[in-house]
């Protein structure tokens, strides 16, 4: 989903540049600038286990999967880019547009400047985002399948079966190829990938 992705990569443009390693005056740390607490509670609901918090074990990787479960959760839940913004920064999703003073550790905070910001970058993100052109219907169909050996009418009985099996063998391969890479768990965080900060 496009929008997660472009949302996902606004939060952590905001919140650390991309810096995976970055610390917060709040005691914040990470892409998304969590705090402990939150790191232990979305990394379980997102990931089912917790990587110990402000250590390697936050890879890249893992944090962008975090980021972008949690995106794609909220808007699964009905939340706009703003709410979700919001929600990521203050801890609620409403009520937040009359937010904004210093909190425990003498740290200023700003919800609806957050949002706004989030918001724009979300919105140049989309604008960057490349367009894809609808292709034209051909006019014949066209076959994917290119045989390595194809039949002629005259071929005969022992021909045709050698072909058919010179065929089949490739086929076969390029299937047992094609379905291990789709459920390849690299080629996932591969995906996730596209949620840098470019």
């Amino acid at each position: 989903d496009t929008d997660v992705i472009n949302l996902s990569k606004a939060i952590i443009q905001h919140e650390s540049g991309g810096n995976p390693t970055i610390k917060g005056g709040s005691k914040e740390y990470g892409l998304a600038q969590w705090v402990e607490p939150t790191w232990k509670a979305e990394a379980t609901k997102y990931l089912g286990y917790v990587p110990k918090w402000g250590t390697e074990e936050m890879t890249p990787a893992i944090q962008k999967a975090v980021v972008a479960s949690k995106v794609a959760d909220r808007k699964n839940a009905g939340l706009n880019p703003a709410q979700i913004s919001a929600e990521h920064n203050s801890g609620s999703s409403t009520g937040w547009e009359n937010k904004v003073g210093v909190n425990q550790y003498g740290v200023k905070y700003d919800v609806p400047a957050y949002v706004k910001s989030v918001t724009e970058l979300y919105q140049q993100n989309k604008a960057q985002q490349p367009q894809v052109q609808p292709q034209e219907t051909p006019t014949q169909p066209q076959s994917e399948f290119n045989p390595l050996f194809a039949s002629n009418p005259d071929d005969s009985l022992l021909e045709t079966g050698a072909k058919t099996l010179g065929n089949v063998i490739p086929s076969a391969f390029n299937f047992a190829k094609n379905t291990l890479s789709a459920i390849n768990p690299i080629n996932t965080i591969k995906n996730i990938g596209q949620i840098g900060t470019e």
